[in-house]
């Protein structure tokens, strides 16, 4: 991993930290601007691969996935009106509790996934609510 990859990944987490620790989600527009990183590319090396692989780490760490306060600003509803995030996370391999999805099913969220993502949310927030801003865990990045 190059220097400056780890160093955007750092740069990252401690963004989704922090507004995790107010209660907040982060639009992936806001992410992909400040860190002028795309959405996505034809070889998938985009903003969604960058918070994927923070979730990843923070799987390993036993951690709710920081990714689900991460979502699109037009995914707000009545009921969630701070956002959810794009059926892409439920692809992701360390969720339990619903039915995965496979990739290239982008479908529009139904009832059940809207609120098992807001329980996400939830624990994300819960979670780190009370925790402060880790910095010497951050060099477990170099390990990979």
């Amino acid at each position: 991993m190059t220097n400056c990859l780890l160093q955007t990944l750092i740069f990252l987490r401690g963004d989704l930290i922090r507004a995790a620790k107010q209660g907040k989600t982060i639009p992936y527009k806001r992410l992909m601007k400040r860190y002028k990183i795309p959405r996505g590319t034809p070889n998938g090396l985009g903003i969604g691969w960058l918070i994927g692989y923070v979730s990843e780490y923070e799987s390993e760490h036993k951690r709710p996935l920081l990714s689900a306060i991460v979502g699109s600003s037009s995914r707000r509803e009545k009921l969630y009106p701070k956002g959810l995030p794009s059926p892409g996370f439920l692809r992701i391999d360390s969720i339990v509790g619903i039915k995965k999805r496979r990739a290239g099913n982008s479908k529009t969220l139904d009832a059940k996934e809207k609120q098992f993502l807001f329980q996400c949310q939830k624990k994300v927030w819960n979670y780190w609510k009370m925790k402060k801003l880790p910095t010497r865990s951050l060099r477990d990045f170099l390990n990979r």
